[in-house]
């Protein structure tokens, strides 16, 4: 394992320490200032051991910080950085992020402009779907519409303060994780619409290939994953042939281990298990602590290995997952 390898290991444990600490942060706001000192430290050190991923390791830092000026400051110095060593991949996230940066706030459309050309010229180290979406998501006129992915959240909300009408919803667990994902990736939707997408049915809830939809629909990149269902309802059948249509695609199950490379990564793994009662139970799976995972949607935020397999693996869940893939994140897993 490299250098950067280690740190970023360390920072994205630390991330999941943060996540359950800030669900209860009322209790534990010592702790979770103690875990963003310790995170900014581990940071400082890459920035100054790993110099061939200085670039990199300062954008990270970027955002870490809550003050808008540091941002752009430390964006700023990732991208010259970068424009130097003629490392293109880390000049189009810099000058992307920084076109974000600016977006957020009114009268700086000219800048906007500047860095989504900068942006442009460095994309010839993306996909072009990549490229595509920037230029759809920053207009220069900075006209930005609701609902589109903006950069995403340092955490995730809790589920204690989704919407109401979710709250009230029979089998609301699927809408909830929905909305708590689309927060995270900084993407607003509306209860009701968010119920019409997800597919949801009263007295049933909603099917993991049905949220799947709803994420593709608000500009995420999705994985389905899932074991053969021998007997699909017929509005199953008609989420799935949407789905393919949306081109989503759809996959067989992976490992627990595949999911959690995923969350290390930087992307949202949501699993479907059992509840002790026998119900199917949406979450997002946040990553593992010791013999735990770490489910936000499960009561007090964790629940052992063992026990989730086994739910997991129960009659009727397909072991059935949903990836939702960071828009940020590129080919190259450290990003």
């Amino acid at each position: 394992m490299s250098t950067t390898e280690q740190y970023w290991k360390e920072i994205r444990s630390l991330d999941l320490k943060l996540c359950y600490l800030t669900l209860q942060e009322s209790q534990h706001r010592s702790e979770t200032a103690r875990v963003r000192r310790q995170q900014k430290k581990i940071i400082d050190t890459a920035i100054s051991k790993c110099a061939s991923d200085r670039t990199f390791w300062l954008r990270i830092k970027a955002f870490h910080y809550t003050r808008h000026s540091l941002r752009i400051k430390l964006l700023a110095q990732s991208f010259a950085m970068a424009k130097q060593q003629h490392n293109l991949p880390e000049q189009f996230h810099a000058a992307s992020a920084l076109a974000e940066e600016y977006s957020e706030k009114p009268g700086k459309q000219a800048l906007v402009s500047k860095w989504l050309r900068y942006a442009k010229i460095a994309s010839a180290s993306q996909p072009k779907r990549v490229i595509s979406d920037l230029l759809d998501k920053l207009k220069p006129n900075n006209d930005k519409k609701a609902g589109e992915p903006s950069q995403p959240n340092a955490r995730f909300v809790s589920p204690e303060i989704a919407p109401v009408v979710l709250k009230k919803l029979d089998g609301n667990c699927g809408p909830i994780t929905a909305w708590v994902v689309l927060k995270y990736f900084g993407i607003t939707a509306s209860a009701s619409r968010l119920i019409k997408s997800c597919g949801y049915v009263p007295g049933y809830g909603v099917s993991a290939i049905g949220l799947a939809v709803a994420f593709r629909e608000r500009g995420l990149e999705v994985i389905f994953h899932t074991e053969p269902d021998p007997n699909p309802t017929p509005a199953e059948k008609e989420l799935v042939k949407k789905a393919l249509n949306l081109g989503i695609p759809v996959r067989n199950a992976v490992s627990l281990r595949v999911l959690l490379r995923y969350a290390l990564h930087g992307d949202v793994p949501i699993v479907l298990y059992d509840t002790r009662c026998g119900d199917a139970h949406f979450s997002p799976l946040v990553g593992m602590c010791g013999n735990s995972l770490l489910l936000l949607h499960e009561r007090g935020g964790l629940i052992s290995k063992r026990e989730f397999l086994k739910r997991w693996r129960a009659t009727g869940i397909l072991r059935q997952s949903i990836v939702v893939l960071n828009p940020r994140k590129t080919d190259n897993v450290f990003v």
